[in-house]
């Protein structure tokens, strides 16, 4: 009798056995019912295994195939094998994530299909055909010949902001459909990149699908089974739009690479970017990497040749790229938030009836508040964090718990009335915007503003239109967005992630400096970017102050060469968590006692704190080229009320690092009740 492996959407590692019965039609990626304990749930064909005859003990059976035609393909089967193993993700985990959720964990049933949502920009309804640039031209012809050989190859286009690279891929969606073929796009955040969207919807109409965890669940059903039927040959969305069962897969693109939006922040976390070039591998199609500012890990797959490389250096409107003035605020006046040289560029523009965008990242009116007599600031009780003050509402929220309380009038710990705003938001910065502008039309761009319906795209179109002189704004204004009237784009503390504790602080700063820097100056009127910053020598902001990625990317290598930072090394984090801290520094503890190869009883770090029971009592496999960092508390020691601890570990290559994550999930099971540990492979956040 035949027997095959079966997937559980459910955090349990590894795949079960189960039998199937004769007359049962059971294929790799099918959906089925299975017998789970007292339980009866959905699985998923993984692939077939040895007959029941070969085995020495009984195995339950199938009880009903749920699908005329498998769910998944047997490509993407092998995709999520190999996700589940290289991020050491339960598989079931990783189905869950690759199909939508009325698939993975409901039994068959009839569902209403709602009509289609787009995504259309009304300015590029009427679109003219583009002209290319010489630039642009020799790219397109480039990959063009590289799509026509249907081969596995991985190409960085690295174009400076403004450079056309949307144009550039919507020749390849051309030439892909042509070949009845389709294609992938990922863009890092749906909502950012509302233009992009538009011009495909408009230049291909009913062929293009937009799948993403933002849509409901009936559209997001709706536009998957569109996508499997063949009724859509473009995909558009943001990371899981990678699982995307397309037929005849011919293109994935990843337009801005680099951005960290790509790596899931919570299990399974997976990077996007990483997994689309392993599914191009897989499908043996080709893959694009876009971006004005490349990963640094990117880049040098690039310089070493296992990257095709393709550079736009120039604009095709033929515009400059914006003039960037950096401003010294060490020698401007205390406590001022806009310089007088910025104030006075604001009110040239206007004068102009142009555009500014102003680029701060930090919302709210102030960074927390404090008692001017006791030193006591207002701190959220679930998480090891300041209050920050929002005016609109005078309330104090916690940015990652949305703990909210009413501003009080007096320290909570002293009682006096001695209350002091510190730190500067987006909302402070919009306030002193209109006591400098009082005729100036100026709106505020965060998260705060954005998750009101319908308040996202109105902003944005009312941008494009020219009825907003100063938009102030978080990241989000960073990202996609072509307004031709902005000729002025201000950056207020730009220091801000340059002091993240983060060995990619200064990538993160170049990047958002030279993205934001893009907005300005993207038609035939000349743009100028004014930096505020108290380390103008720094070289992220040195860099960004003439475009050059170059030369960021030469100051940056030495660093990451010397310390054994990727691209020179590898990461993995073991994150450990849980409501009682000294139980999670405990077991954590005991995990870096065993990745060590050390005994717990020859070492004063096994006696594992409060009496919690070592994972191991013996030394744990040895690993070569490894080096373990840790425990050490997280930089948000407390979140939600969980407690964090953390262990890195480093090495020269990934097989090293597997040797100790192994022996990590060896001790799972032995994980004292109430903490929860998780493991992230190349991570990208390190607080």
């Amino acid at each position: 009798m035949r027997s095959v492996q079966v997937a559980i959407a459910l955090p349990l590692r590894g795949a079960f056995t189960y039998s199937v019965p004769d007359g049962l039609d059971v294929r790799v990626g099918n959906r089925v019912m299975v017998p789970l304990g007292r339980r009866t749930v959905v699985g998923y064909v993984m692939e077939e295994c040895v007959s029941q005859s070969q085995r020495e003990f009984r195995i339950k059976d199938i009880l009903e195939v749920l699908d005329t035609e498998p769910s998944l393909s047997e490509k993407m089967v092998e995709l999520i094998r190999w996700l589940s193993d290289y991020y050491f993700v339960p598989i079931g985990e990783m189905v869950k994530t690759a199909l939508p959720n009325s698939l993975a964990v409901r039994t068959k049933k009839k569902r209403e299909v709602t009509p289609k949502e787009t995504i259309i920009d009304d300015i590029f309804m009427n679109e003219e055909e583009v002209t290319l640039s010489a630039e642009q031209k020799g790219a397109v012809d480039d990959l063009k010949e590289r799509l026509k050989e249907q081969k596995f190859e991985t190409t960085l286009l690295h174009g400076v902001t403004g450079s056309g690279k949307t144009e550039v891929y919507l020749r390849l969606f051309e030439e892909v459909i042509k070949e009845c073929r389709s294609a992938i796009l990922l863009v890092p955040e749906i909502g950012m990149t509302p233009q992009t969207v538009g011009r495909i919807v408009a230049r291909f109409g009913d062929c293009v699908a937009t799948y993403h965890s933002g849509l409901t669940e009936a559209k997001r059903f709706y536009e998957w089974k569109r996508i499997k039927d063949g009724k859509a040959k473009i995909v558009i969305g943001t990371r899981s739009a990678v699982f995307a069962p397309l037929k005849n897969l011919g293109l994935i693109i990843v337009d801005e690479e680099h951005d960290p939006s790509y790596k899931q922040d919570e299990n399974p976390r997976y990077n996007g970017r990483d997994t689309a070039v392993m599914r191009a591998k897989i499908e043996n199609v080709h893959c694009i990497l876009g971006s004005a500012t490349p990963s640094i890990e990117t880049f040098t797959n690039a310089k070493l040749k296992k990257y095709h490389y393709i550079h736009l250096q120039e604009r095709p409107t033929g515009a400059p790229l914006p003039e960037v003035e950096i401003i010294d605020m060490r020698l401007s006046a205390k406590g001022a938030n806009i310089s007088p040289k910025l104030m006075g560029a604001i009110s040239e523009v206007l004068n102009k009836k142009e555009q500014t965008i102003l680029f701060l990242n930090r919302r709210g009116f102030a960074s927390f508040v404090l008692c001017e007599e006791c030193g006591e600031a207002f701190t959220c009780p679930n998480c090891n964090i300041t209050l920050s003050y929002h005016k609109e509402n005078d309330s104090l929220l916690c940015h990652y718990c949305e703990y909210k309380i009413k501003r009080a009038n007096k320290c909570l710990k002293c009682g006096s009335p001695r209350l002091k705003d510190l730190g500067t938001g987006t909302e402070r910065i919009e306030s002193e915007l209109r006591a400098l502008f009082p005729d100036a039309r100026i709106e505020r761009f965060d998260r705060d503003v954005a998750v009101k319906a319908g308040m996202r795209s109105k902003i944005l179109s009312q941008m494009r239109s020219g009825k907003i002189d100063i938009l102030v704004g978080t990241q989000m204004v960073t990202k996609g967005h072509d307004f031709p009237n902005v000729t002025l784009v201000g950056v207020l503390d730009a220091d801000h992630s340059i002091n993240f504790p983060d060995f990619r602080s200064g990538e993160r700063t170049f990047q958002l400096l030279t993205q934001v820097a893009g907005r300005s100056g993207r038609s035939d009127k000349k743009g100028k970017v004014i930096i505020q910053t108290y380390s103008p020598e720094h070289y992220s902001i040195a860099a960004s102050m003439g475009h050059d990625f170059f030369n960021f990317y030469e100051n940056e290598i030495p660093m990451r060469r010397e310390l054994s930072y990727p691209p020179f090394g590898r990461l993995a984090m073991v994150k450990v968590q849980g409501l009682n801290d000294a139980k999670v520094m405990g077991f954590a503890q005991c995990l870096a006692v065993s990745l060590r190869g050390q005994s717990p009883k020859q070492s004063p770090e096994s006696k594992c704190a409060h009496e919690i029971a070592s994972p191991s009592q013996e030394a744990g496999p040895a690993m070569t080229g490894v080096t373990i960092l840790g425990p050490t508390p997280a930089l948000i020691h407390k979140i939600r009320n969980n407690y964090r601890w953390q262990l890195m570990l480093k090495g020269s290559d990934i097989k090293g690092l597997r040797v100790g994550l192994t022996n990590v999930l060896g001790h799972l099971k032995k994980t004292p009740r109430g903490v929860k540990v998780s493991i992230d492979v190349d991570p990208i956040n390190m607080l």
